[in-house]
């Protein structure tokens, strides 16, 4: 996965009514956990498969920086079979959310559909990957099925802005833009300096109203 900051991933598709949002990040730091997962595995091979694993998976970061989205989709499917050769549920899961990311870039998104399942039962408890099956779900105009997996991903991660942000997405593609901007304005009352707020603001711009200042502390 990609280190906070450095990708705007997973395109948003534009509304009926000819209003176009922007990208929305997925600020997350996947290579430390990536080279973080495990204890050392006992076997040579098993360590080999790992070291491999994770070593594609690096690669297909860079590549996907470098804009090379198929070379990244093929560096992540061999990090996952590497990592599943090797017992490694969790890192599987981790790349496979890379990999999912991969085929969003290149517009595959029923692929990126069955990956995210494989996801969400090797990892059940990873608001990214139930977030990442929101995106993907609104974008192939599941919207039921979006708005169940944001829910869960806001359960999961309740103050993450990026949860809030395809939250108000999916409100808003549903017909409710008041929702919508609910969503957006708590993203910028969260975290009024960050790059989600940034977005946010203009989210609400597009379709429709000026957002709210946060609120300053009392003294």
């Amino acid at each position: 996965m990609i280190l906070a900051a450095l990708l705007l991933s997973m395109q948003v598709g534009p509304d009926p009514m000819g209003v176009q949002l922007e990208p929305l990040p997925i600020p997350r730091a996947q290579q430390q956990q990536q080279q973080q997962e495990s204890p050392p595995a006992p076997d040579s091979a098993q360590r080999e498969l790992v070291e491999a694993a994770v070593a594609a998976a690096i690669s297909g970061n860079e590549a996907i920086l470098a804009g090379d989205y198929a070379g990244a989709l093929a560096l992540f499917e061999s990090a996952q079979v590497q990592a599943l050769a090797a017992g490694r549920n969790t890192l599987a899961a981790e790349v496979g959310l890379d990999r999912a990311r991969a085929l969003v870039l290149l517009g595959r998104y029923a692929q990126a559909e069955g990956i995210l399942s494989e996801v969400r039962l090797r990892k059940p408890d990873n608001a990214e990957g139930w977030r990442a099956s929101a995106l993907v779900a609104r974008n192939l105009d599941k919207l039921d099925e979006a708005q169940g997996f944001i829910a869960r991903a806001a359960e999961l991660a309740p103050a993450d802005p990026a949860v809030g942000l395809e939250a108000g997405a999916i409100a808003f593609y549903a017909g409710d833009t008041a929702a919508a901007h609910k969503s957006w304005q708590s993203v910028i009352d969260l975290a009024p300096e960050g790059e989600e707020a940034a977005l946010a603001r203009t989210y609400i711009a597009q379709t429709g109203e000026s957002p709210a200042q946060p609120s300053s502390p009392e003294d």
